[in-house]
């Protein structure tokens, strides 16, 4: 396997998981919340600098732009990663 090849799919793997972190996590992470927090009177925040409060934290300071560009970055490396494994595919 040439060496851009792997390149090539490791970006096709990372951006997959970064579409996971910033399209699909939150949408079912905001499900699970609107699910659960109708059934009870208060909110509070338990917890450190941990993951789950980063993002609570930050998407409350920087409202959905985090996501927003996250995802795009992810959809965009994604999209060049199979356009390019497709061409050299087709080169072989």
């Amino acid at each position: 396997m040439k060496k851009e090849n792997l390149i090539a799919i490791i970006l096709l793997i990372l951006s997959a998981c970064g579409i996971f972190l910033f399209v699909i996590f939150p949408v079912i992470s905001g499900i699970i919340a609107a699910v659960s927090v109708s059934s009870s009177a208060s909110v509070g925040i338990i917890g450190g600098a941990d993951g789950p409060t980063v993002f609570l934290v930050l998407s409350s300071l920087y409202g959905n732009i985090f996501y927003f560009v996250g995802a795009i970055i992810s959809v965009t490396v994604f999209v060049l990663s199979v356009i390019y494994l497709i061409k050299n595919k087709r080169k072989n």
